[in-house]
């Protein structure tokens, strides 16, 4: 039976992907893979150009893998676009606060808004197109 699930996602410039998920929504730097040298790192540093990295935040983890090296272990993504025809569901505790500290950074596509389920919800752009949505149970 499935365990895990980890996101891969194809991006243009994997040191720009870091810095936003650690620096706008407060995720951890795992591990990177240097381009240089295809050696491991534990700690980022803005100075070393990055091939591949994960990120996590409480038990959810995304990896990000730079375009060509993603293109290479997975040829049949070669006709799309960074940004795929997919959007990542965050369930969160805090979200009015999590909205009031990144709202001002991030490009909105949905504001703040309650579903006819009970969430109250907002959807984001990442820095390459990746649709993310904010998520927490209303209590009504």
């Amino acid at each position: 039976m499935f365990t895990k699930l980890t996101p891969n996602i194809m991006v243009k410039d994997v040191n720009a992907a870091v810095e936003f998920y650690t620096g706008v929504l407060g995720f951890d730097f795992g591990m990177g893979v240097l381009s240089a040298d295809n050696s491991i790192v534990q700690e980022y540093s803005k100075t070393g150009t990055l091939t591949f990295a994960t990120i996590n935040q409480n038990g959810i983890e995304i990896m990000i893998e730079l375009e060509k090296s993603f293109l290479e272990d997975s040829p049949q993504f070669k006709q799309k676009q960074v940004g795929a025809s997919v959007s990542f569901y965050f369930e969160t505790k805090g979200l009015d606060e999590l909205y009031g500290k990144i709202k001002e950074k991030i490009t909105i596509v949905k504001d703040m808004f309650v579903t006819w389920y009970g969430m109250k919800e907002f959807y984001i752009l990442d820095n390459n197109g990746y649709v993310l949505g904010f998520a927490e149970a209303t209590n009504g």
